[in-house]
């Protein structure tokens, strides 16, 4: 991501959000294949838009991110997932997308809990998590 890129998202989410998101301190941090190198215990949601399909090690990102959210907060995912059986590639990355099945045994293997599904926004369905810790 570039300067250029960051500045789009940055006016993008806060016409969405009605806020001058532009008077906030954001910290750009390089991740790896496993792991986000963003700090642990930190975020009450992240949230992905189109990313699950190309992590190469979807099961190691989803435990490193679930390191990085503080106790009962979120993760949200929002990606396309194909019907079990099909196969399908995204057109734009080559990437092979996940079944919804395999999506939601990844992220109980991580152990996070499925909260809900939101069946279609523009276009994708979007899977909401909680990293649910009983004390």
């Amino acid at each position: 991501m570039n300067s250029e890129e960051l500045e789009k998202i940055i006016q993008y989410y806060s016409e969405q959000s009605e806020q001058n998101l532009q008077e906030k301190n954001f910290n750009i941090v390089v991740g790896e294949f496993t792991k986000t190198n963003l700090p642990d215990d930190t975020f009450d949601v992240i949230y992905t838009n189109g990313t699950f399909h190309v992590f190469s090690d979807k099961e190691a990102i989803m435990e490193d991110i679930y390191k990085k959210l503080k106790p009962n907060t979120y993760l949200v995912i929002r990606d396309d997932v194909v019907k079990e059986g099909e196969i399908k590639f995204c057109s734009e990355d080559g990437e092979q997308l996940v079944t919804e099945s395999e999506l939601l045994q990844i992220l109980k293997d991580t152990s996070f809990t499925f909260i809900e599904k939101i069946d279609n926004l523009n276009g994708y369905p979007i899977f909401k998590f909680q990293k649910l810790v009983l004390e």
